[in-house]
């Protein structure tokens, strides 16, 4: 099947940064999944963290969720501390704190630009 939505995603020193946009498939969800496992691997040696941008997303179908599970017991095993997130609806907040229950070892943030979210992750000690 062919992917719906789309993101973009990077690395800024220990920070994998992602944006999201439209409505997501679980093709489109696979494929985010093996780019920031890719990408982290790079960063897994110490302490790191994402900024999770949905201002421009409109959430997805109900498979998107397993996958993004298992990609969130791969990071919670592999140095990952914080979570910036912005978002654009409170029903985003509901869905993302109850998929990422996982996380234990990593502090979860919502904010709202990148700014803020760059400012949270640098005082609180991760390189950008």
């Amino acid at each position: 099947m062919q992917e719906h939505g789309s993101f973009e995603v990077k690395l800024v020193g220990q920070v994998l940064v992602i944006k999201a946009y439209d409505t997501w498939n679980v093709e489109t969800v696979l494929r985010l999944c093996d780019e920031c496992k890719s990408l982290t691997s790079q960063i897994i040696d110490e302490p790191w963290a994402a900024i999770i941008d949905l201002s421009c997303w409109e959430l997805g179908t109900p498979e998107i969720w397993e996958p993004i599970s298992k990609l969130d017991a791969w990071i919670n095993e592999n140095n990952y501390k914080y979570e910036a997130v912005i978002i654009n609806s409170i029903l985003q907040k509901i869905l993302l704190e109850r998929s990422h229950e996982v996380l234990s070892n990593a502090e979860t943030r919502f904010c709202k630009d990148i700014n803020e979210a760059f400012s949270w992750l640098s005082d609180a000690g991760i390189k950008i």
